[in-house]
């Protein structure tokens, strides 16, 4: 499988086509899926995507095709997972086309990546990753903070204090915690703000600690 990955000929696509479809083995069908990730043809990309979107096939070999296909940043590949994306009933595959998405830069996929987000037709645990990669993949840290008072969900806000907590060292990031942790009257919301001040080295999350033991 590894000479075939490094033989760019149609025989070759042929050979690997035929074992992604005949063997159960998933080292090899992981192997097979990044054999064909090697390849620059067409029919490669094609042979790739069909895998991705091969119903009963291992979905971490499903994973994998996902992940490979997001490596060749282009429109076209961007426009592909965005409309598999709408395909997938599976959460974990679902999660891996946002992840894959969110690595293609300059493709319009943090807006997209924003809107799953604030989709509340999607599953809780893939609209959370879709905050933290929107974050990641560069939405405008503001735009992010205003998400905060939008979303209604408990363990939606819970889990975007955490994205804000991993861009503390910008001001806005830190002005949202410290306002939260004054401020929201959630309890919850409160204590899980402080915890991530008290991970933090500024001295305004120092200066917030000591104001709420001193209440």
């Amino acid at each position: 499988m590894f000479w075939l990955s490094q033989t760019g000929t149609e025989r070759a696509l042929d050979a690997i086509e035929q074992i992604l479809r005949t063997t159960n083995d998933p080292e090899i069908l992981e192997k097979g899926v990044f054999a064909l990730s090697q390849h620059r043809s067409p029919r490669a990309a094609q042979l790739l995507r069909a895998y991705a979107e091969r119903d009963g096939a291992p979905g971490d070999v499903r994973e994998k095709a996902i992940f490979w296909i997001g490596q060749r940043a282009s429109a076209e590949n961007a426009a592909y997972l965005r409309g598999l994306f709408g395909r997938l009933r599976d959460e974990e595959l679902k999660k891996k086309v946002l992840f894959s998405l969110s690595q293609m830069r300059g493709q319009g996929n943090e807006r997209w990546i924003l809107n799953v987000a604030l989709d509340a037709g999607q599953p809780e645990e893939v609209r959370k990753q879709a905050l933290f990669w929107a974050s990641q993949a560069g939405v405008a840290l503001p735009e992010i903070v205003s998400l905060y008072d939008r979303i209604r969900d408990a363990d939606l806000r819970e889990h975007l204090i955490f994205v804000l907590s991993q861009r503390m060292r910008e001001p806005a990031a830190m002005d949202k915690i410290i306002e939260i942790a004054r401020r929201d009257p959630d309890r919850r919301m409160r204590e899980k703000a402080l915890f991530w001040l008290g991970q933090s080295r500024d001295p305004r999350a120092a200066a917030i600690l000591r104001e709420v033991i001193e209440q």
